[in-house]
């Protein structure tokens, strides 16, 4: 599991989208999902292991009973900043010594060649963990 693990889902995602927590009324788990590029149900795994650490809640959403909105907390608004630092680790210990040119396209490759795959084989056998 990379840095933050499951966290990470709320520092940001993979592909440089809006983090969760800049989301003040939160977003809905099928929202998340698909800003990490997981299914859905992989997130709700993911955010059950995180719900005892008060990192969000869980809101109903007025106009679907049957969704909810996760809503970053305080606490987890504030350990955003470590997940970044963890992920900025990571990306220099596995990436030093790359220029910034090369990192950016090594990072379009991988999203290429991640985009290719989804659409050549089932998306579930990508996200199963």
């Amino acid at each position: 599991m990379p840095p933050g693990g499951d966290q990470s889902a709320l520092a940001g995602e993979r592909r440089g989208d809006r983090p969760a927590d800049a989301e003040p009324e939160g977003i809905t788990v099928s929202e998340l999902a698909a800003r990490l590029g997981i299914e859905p149900p992989t997130a709700t795994r993911s955010l059950a292991r995180l719900e005892g650490g008060g990192w969000f809640r869980r809101e109903p959403v007025p106009t679907d009973r049957r969704q909810v909105r996760i809503v970053v907390t305080e606490a987890g608004h504030a350990l955003v900043p470590r997940i970044e630092r963890a992920w900025a680790k990571l990306a220099e210990e596995a990436m030093g010594g790359v220029s910034d040119e090369q990192r950016e396209n090594t990072l379009l490759a991988l999203e290429h060649a991640n985009a290719r795959l989804r659409g050549l084989v089932d998306e579930t056998a990508l996200t199963e963990e």
